[in-house]
């Protein structure tokens, strides 16, 4: 599914989160996804896939490798104890750049980050930097007093990611003002809400672009400089898919994609995807109006505390995956495939743990 090292095809393998949503959307179509090994051959692969038709559910995702074993991808629990602490040093002297970093989850996490390091946060949105007086109750300039209170050093500049020489010439101003960037907080996103057959092209391709695009244009533009640390910060979405947000999770799932090849080509780096669920009271599902919504469909919101924690527990320490789902309560997704259970240890009663 494209997270193997030797991948390099991103649009042959990002079909996963898309193909979900569309099930979730419409659960009357029979929809199979499957990633072969590329040394299969021709043949092999066409038999096999008459094979994955022939099965009666109506969705499933499946891999093969090259001996043609089937592997169904699933979800394991991880504890922050078990991580392994990252060869990473941040401090005061560090220089980190954060799009979507003044508003929503984006912004918690920043904020976060900078206690806990000291670093020089440089947050990068679209809109313009209210000037009036009237303005302070702006979200922007609320995260900005934030930061001032705690006496942490932060900068506010505008800039559209989605277009490549802006931010060549952000990051050539920030090298002047701060010094050279060390780190990068990647989250801005653009979540519209609409289901697959309302949108055209143009609005798909519009609203990947900042996800996408975004991160795109940054390492390009920071090719001479290598960073320390580059942190996707994206959703779960791009994993189980959502209706109403099947660009949005397609972004997700090829900002993870793109990621692990710039992690492959930049040994030096240290890259971390946090794929959120909902939180509690900030972020998209909030402004989105989401909430009840997905409380009746048996997914909870995390805590913003909780969420800023496994943040810095992932910035902190290896999960040992690079893209690691930090969620709260999930249910009734039937994209979401949880481990196992080892019903020898007592559980004798009980046939099958769903969620």
């Amino acid at each position: 599914f494209g997270e193997d090292d030797n991948a390099t095809n991103i649009e042959s393998c990002c079909a996963r989160s898309f193909a979900s949503t569309l099930h979730l959307e419409r659960p009357d179509l029979r929809i199979r996804v499957v990633d072969f090994d590329q040394n299969i051959p021709a043949d092999a692969v066409s038999k096999t896939i008459v094979e994955e038709l022939q099965t009666p559910v109506l969705f499933s995702i499946a891999g093969y490798d090259k001996n043609l074993t089937r592997r169904v991808p699933t979800f394991h629990n991880t504890q922050p104890i078990s991580y392994k602490k990252r060869n990473i040093q941040l401090s005061s002297k560090d220089v980190v750049l954060v799009t979507g970093g003044a508003k929503g989850i984006t912004a918690e996490c920043a904020l976060e980050f900078a206690r806990k390091t000291k670093a020089q946060m440089v947050l990068v949105g679209r809109s313009e930097l209210p000037t009036q007086a009237k303005d302070q109750d702006n979200e922007i300039i609320r995260t900005l007093n934030r930061f001032k209170e705690e006496k942490l050093k932060c900068q506010y500049y505008s800039c559209d990611v989605t277009n490549f020489e802006a931010v060549r010439q952000l990051i050539s101003k920030i090298e002047q003002s701060h010094g050279k960037i060390t780190a990068v907080i990647h989250g801005a996103g653009l979540n519209t809400l609409k289901r697959l057959k309302q949108t055209n092209p143009e609005s798909a391709y519009q609203e990947a672009l900042p996800k996408v695009m975004g991160a795109i244009n940054i390492c390009k533009a920071l090719e001479h400089n290598p960073i320390k640390l580059f942190v996707g910060i994206t959703s779960v979405i791009g994993v189980t898919g959502m209706e109403g947000s099947g660009w949005y999770g397609l972004a997700n799932e090829v900002l993870n994609l793109f990621l692990h090849q710039f992690k492959e080509e930049h040994k030096e780096t240290e890259v971390v995807t946090v794929a959120y669920s909902v939180w509690d009271e900030i972020g998209m599902g909030t402004k989105l109006g989401s909430l009840d919504w997905l409380l009746q469909k048996g997914i909870s919101p995390i805590p913003v505390a909780e969420g800023v924690k496994r943040f810095m527990q992932l910035i902190e320490g290896d999960s040992g995956s690079q893209q690691t789902i930090v969620v709260a309560r999930i249910a009734g997704i039937d994209t979401w495939r949880s481990p196992q259970t080892n019903f020898r240890n007592g559980l004798r009663f009980i046939e099958d743990i769903k969620y």
